[in-house]
């Protein structure tokens, strides 16, 4: 998702300084988040493109460059994470809240790639419902 907005946003428009989205996941909720700073002028057209991309993840299954490209990506972000003591902790704690045990790397690399375009549209119609979307605005005074 980072490498989409940014390219829509920043590469393509020049709309935004900086684009960035990620999920943070708990047992019972979980919060996805796309942040940006742009010039309040460009705000209205930096929002509307952000809803054109959450649209096509909840209606357009991924190519399947695309597809095997994110999940290529994910893995090696996983396995990057392992090095790190804190985030390979952090992933345990996660994987015994959520699951009651501990995944090994090799399952959790399994269920990304058994992951479909499919599925991935079915998870973004539930979580980039435009119904269930909030904002927060920070904006300079005037």
């Amino acid at each position: 998702m980072n490498s989409r907005l940014n390219m829509i946003l920043r590469e393509k428009r020049g709309y935004v300084y900086s684009v960035a989205a990620q999920f943070i996941p708990y047992t019972d909720t979980g919060l996805f988040v796309i942040s940006f700073g742009t010039e309040p002028t460009q705000m209205k057209k930096s929002i509307d493109l952000v809803h054109l991309e959450l649209k096509k993840m909840r209606e357009e299954p991924l190519g399947k460059k695309q597809l095997a490209a994110s999940k290529e990506q994910l893995l090696g972000q996983i396995a990057m994470a392992e090095e790190n003591n804190i985030s390979f902790m952090m992933m345990m704690a996660r994987n015994l809240l959520d699951l009651g045990r501990v995944s090994t790397l090799e399952e959790i690399f399994e269920r990304v790639r058994n992951t479909s375009s499919a599925k991935l549209m079915d998870m973004a119609g539930e979580m980039f419902d435009e119904k269930n979307l909030s904002y927060l605005f920070m904006e300079p005074k005037s």
